[in-house]
């Protein structure tokens, strides 16, 4: 018998998990120009902060919380990434470049 967690200890378990991620990513800051105004009229270009967009655009969305999404991979090494391969295959170019990469790691 497997202790498998509910979906909402998994929900509360994701949401923590990305509070945690972004605690420490709101210090990951860029630097843009903009023009600040003065009182007194004076207009000054400074340097603004602003947290990166394409930080909160990659984060992952927890497996299971999507209908489309397989809740959990029951697999040994679930950590490996999951290859998708379009449907015609790989061209042979692609193929000739992925061999050469597993011929240089062997």
């Amino acid at each position: 018998m497997e202790v498998v967690p509910s979906a909402q200890q998994m929900r509360a378990m994701w949401c923590r998990e990305m509070e945690w991620l972004l605690y420490v990513s709101d210090s990951m800051v860029e630097l843009m120009p903009s023009i600040q105004q003065f009182p007194r009229g004076g207009t000054y270009e400074v340097m603004a902060t602003r947290s990166w967009l394409d930080l909160h655009i990659n984060l992952p969305y927890p497996l299971g919380m999507s209908s489309g999404r397989p809740s959990i991979r029951q697999e040994e090494k679930w950590w490996l990434p999951n290859p998708k391969v379009p449907p015609k295959g790989l061209s042979v170019d692609a193929r000739k470049r992925l061999q050469q990469r597993r011929d240089c790691t062997n």
